[in-house]
């Protein structure tokens, strides 16, 4: 995506992949959601887990599911909305620093 600020339409193709990776962020978000029900219903028959293991990953995937809204609308928001600071109270920058605040 930063490959394409160059170019005569790289707006154009800059906004595309944006569209493309919102559909994957809904579609992982659904798919994190489907996974952390079952991993709650099912972990001690079907994994090896015990329940602060089990209980670890649950909350881990709480903490991404959390903060997965924030980053969407973020990255929604620097593609068709304009400039906008880098440094903004209460945004997620990277998904790096987004496994910091969940930790």
């Amino acid at each position: 995506m930063s490959a394409s600020g160059r170019k005569k339409d790289g707006g154009k193709k800059r906004k595309k992949t944006l569209r493309t990776m919102l559909t994957v962020g809904t579609i992982v978000k659904a798919h994190a959601e489907r996974y952390r029900r079952l991993l709650e219903q099912q972990w001690q028959t079907k994994t090896d887990f015990s329940k602060a293991e089990a209980g670890q990953v649950i909350k881990r995937l709480d903490d991404v599911l959390a903060l997965l809204p924030a980053a969407m609308e973020q990255a929604r928001k620097r593609i068709f909305g304009g400039p906008m600071p880098m440094v903004h109270v209460g945004w997620v920058l990277d998904y790096s620093f987004c496994m910091e605040l969940a930790s």
